[in-house]
C-alpha cells in the first residue's frame, strides 16, 4: 500500500472518529436519561491484541408537540467563533453560492406532511424483510414526513482514546468519556431553540457537568448554528461556537426541518459513496476487509432497517497493524414512532 493510500485511509478513520445523523413520528418516544453516577470507566481497554480508540452512539427521538411562539432570550452570532470544520447537511456546494449576499427576509417558510402515509405503508407490508424497492420507498416516506416533525430528543455518548496513543503521550490527558442528554423545539416564530446537560469524565480523574444551549436562527442573508455550552468555574471545555451559511433559497426551511429521514438517507448514500473505492471488485482500492450490508425485518410490533459497515484493514503487511471500524445506522418504527441509532467503534490492533 502506498503513502498516499496510507494517509487517505487515516484521513477516513480520523474523520469517523466525530461522526454523527438521523428519523421522523407523530408520536413521542419516551426514554430515560443517562446517570451520571460515575462509571468505573476503563481509559485503556484491551481486547486481546486490540485496543478501542473511539466509540460513539446518538439515539434520535422524534416528535409533534403543540406548535407556539419562543419567547425566551435569541442568541447573538456576534458572541460566538465561527467552526470552520462544521458543514450542515443543508448547505449548497460552495460553488453555487452567488457572490452578492441577497435578502430573503420576505421569504415564506411553509411545512407540509402526512403522517398517515407512513403508517398506510406499513400496514400493507408482510412481515419479514423488506425488499430493496421498499427499503427506498420507506426512505422516501420517512423524507416527506420530516417538515411536520417539530421536536426532538437526544441521547449521546462519545468515547474518545487515541490521544496518547497516536499522537504522543504529552495529548493523553484528553482522553475523555462524554455522556449527553438534549431536547430541541422548533417554534412558529422559525427558530429551533434546546437545552440539554452532560458529564465529561476525564482520563486524569476530573468530571465535569455542564449545561447547554442549542440554536438554529437566521436572519436575511446568513442561518446561524449556535451551541453554547456552560462548564463549571475555571474549566476550559466549554465549546462555544456557530456555523454560518449564506442564505440560499429553501436553506433555512432545510435547517428548521428536524425529521430525520432525508439525512438518514443522505448518511447511508454519502457513507456508501465514501468507501466505494474499496468496496468495489473492480475498482483498483478494492480491499476484501471492507464489507456493507442493509437489512430490515418486519414484525407486527416493530419495523427495522439496519445498515452497517465493517472494516478490518490491513495497513501493513510487515508490522501487521490492523485498523478496524464498526458502523451501525438502525432506524425504528415502533408504534407510529420512529428512533435512529447512529453508532460507530474503532480499534487499533498489533498482531
Amino acid at each position: 500500500m502506498t503513502n498516499i493510500r496510507k494517509m487517505t485511509m487515516m484521513a477516513l478513520f480520523i474523520a469517523f472518529l466525530s461522526s454523527c445523523t438521523s428519523s421522523v413520528t407523530i408520536s413521542f418516544y419516551s426514554f430515560s436519561y443517562p446517570s451520571y453516577t460515575s462509571p468505573a470507566f476503563d481509559f485503556n481497554p484491551i481486547f486481546g491484541t486490540k485496543r478501542k480508540l473511539s466509540e460513539y452512539e446518538i439515539t434520535r427521538s422524534f416528535g409533534l408537540v403543540e406548535s407556539t411562539l419562543f419567547e425566551g432570550p435569541v442568541l447573538n452570532p456576534q458572541n460566538y467563533a465561527e467552526d470552520e470544520t462544521g458543514d450542515p447537511y443543508y448547505r449548497e456546494d460552495e460553488s453555487s453560492i452567488v457572490a452578492e449576499p441577497i435578502d430573503y427576509s420576505e421569504e415564506e417558510i411553509i411545512f407540509e406532511g402526512q403522517n398517515n402515509i407512513l403508517h398506510d405503508f406499513l400496514e400493507t407490508r408482510q412481515g419479514g424483510s423488506l425488499s430493496e424497492v421498499e427499503i427506498t420507498e420507506l426512505f422516501d416516506i420517512l423524507d416527506q414526513n420530516d417538515e411536520i416533525i417539530n421536536h426532538q430528543e437526544v441521547v449521546s455518548s462519545e468515547t474518545i482514546l487515541y490521544h496518547g496513543f497516536l499522537d504522543g503521550q504529552q495529548y493523553s490527558y484528553n482522553n475523555y468519556h462524554k455522556i449527553e442528554q438534549r431536547e430541541l423545539t422548533r417554534f412558529d416564530n422559525d427558530i429551533i431553540d434546546g437545552s440539554g446537560s452532560g458529564i465529561v469524565y476525564f482520563q486524569d480523574g476530573f468530571e465535569h457537568e455542564y449545561t447547554l444551549t442549542e440554536q438554529i436562527q437566521a436572519t436575511g442573508f446568513k442561518v446561524y448554528e449556535i451551541r453554547d455550552e456552560t462548564f463549571p468555574s475555571g474549566s476550559t471545555s466549554a465549546f462555544d461556537y456557530k456555523i454560518s451559511s449564506m442564505r440560499q433559497p429553501g436553506m433555512f426551511k432545510q435547517a428548521l426541518t428536524m425529521g430525520g429521514g432525508g439525512r438518514a438517507k443522505r448518511f447511508i448514500t454519502d457513507t456508501l459513496e465514501i468507501y466505494a473505492p474499496y468496496l468495489d471488485y473492480e475498482s483498483d482500492d478494492f480491499s476484501e476487509y471492507y464489507s456493507y450490508d442493509i437489512t430490515s425485518e418486519k414484525t407486527e410490533e416493530k419495523t427495522t432497517v439496519t445498515f452497517t459497515l465493517q472494516i478490518d484493514q490491513h495497513l501493513e503487511a510487515e508490522t501487521k497493524m490492523v485498523y478496524e471500524m464498526d458502523l451501525i445506522y438502525e432506524i425504528i418504527i415502533e408504534d407510529g414512532i420512529v428512533t435512529t441509532i447512529h453508532a460507530h467503534q474503532v480499534t487499533w490492533a498489533n498482531l
